[in-house]
């Protein structure tokens, strides 16, 4: 049973990844269309630390 899913998507893609039959299947999604680049540091017993860019960093043309 994995802890976190992570989704490779386009916002507004053509194809509406992912689909939720899968999605169902997990209990934590992170989906890149909605949250942007993602980083997971993995340890010893499994997901040690989640970063988001959307919320971490502002999009460079809204910085000033």
């Amino acid at each position: 049973m994995p802890s976190l899913a992570v989704v490779s998507a386009g916002f507004h893609n053509r194809f509406d990844h992912p689909e939720p039959v899968v999605t169902k299947r997990y209990v934590r999604i992170l989906n890149t269309a909605e949250e942007g680049a993602i980083q997971v540091w993995l340890g010893e017993n499994g997901v040690e630390r989640v970063e988001r860019t959307r919320t971490q960093a502002r999009r460079f043309w809204h910085r000033q």
